[in-house]
């Protein structure tokens, strides 16, 4: 009879470094150069395999924290399923995900009977953080106090904070209310046609 004598296919290498193609804030994509006797490819994220078989050259890995480091590796497998040794260690990290602007603050309304400050909406911004004299309002574009004490300095302080909890500056304006109304007594001689009057009454004193 015929005797056959078979070769062992030879395990592949360890594929060289992976390079970072992209970073996006919740998916990096790699790439990595071709094995001699691969046929297929795995990747690892922090030792994890998060892609078997993978006949391709590159792969996008996704569903990742923003501002997050990570570990990726890669090993080549031949036609008879026999895995080599991982590749070195690439450290990567996903995008960081951008600060909001900082708010302008106006005072739109300084009166008696109500304290209105509103400011433009900023880049990047999903709430508002608001708070006057150490008390928070409700997240919005401006904000309202109806009634202030009068003749009181107001802190208004607005942060604008990001969908991923990322704070920018804070803006801050101070403003002092109205003085109280003052009403005092009044009790005035006059003359009017050689007869003598006294006028009295309760007046309010204004500043002119």
């Amino acid at each position: 009879g015929l005797a056959f004598n078979t070769l062992p296919m030879p395990i592949p290498a360890a594929p060289s470094v992976p390079s970072v193609v992209y970073t996006g804030l919740h998916n990096v994509a790699v790439g990595w150069e071709a094995v001699p006797t691969a046929l297929s490819y795995t990747v690892r994220l922090n030792g994890n395999v998060v892609s078997a078989a993978n006949p391709n050259l590159n792969f996008i890995i996704e569903g990742l924290t923003p501002a997050t480091g990570y570990t990726v590796t890669v090993s080549a497998t031949n036609s008879y399923g026999q895995e080599g040794p991982q590749s070195p260690v690439l450290l990567l990290s996903t995008e960081t995900p951008p600060t909001p602007g900082t708010p302008t603050l106006v005072v739109a309304s300084n009166t008696r009977d109500n304290l209105r400050v509103t400011w433009n909406s900023v880049p990047h911004a999903s709430v508002y953080l608001v708070v006057v004299n150490g008390v928070t309002y409700p997240s919005g574009l401006e904000v309202n106090v109806p009634n202030p004490a009068l003749g009181t300095d107001y802190v208004v302080s607005v942060v604008a904070v990001s969908s991923y909890y990322v704070s920018g500056a804070e803006a801050a304006v101070t403003v002092r209310t109205p003085d109280p109304l003052v009403y005092t007594s009044l009790n005035l001689a006059v003359s009017i046609e050689g007869k003598n009057y006294v006028l009295s009454g309760t007046v309010l004193v204004t500043e002119v």
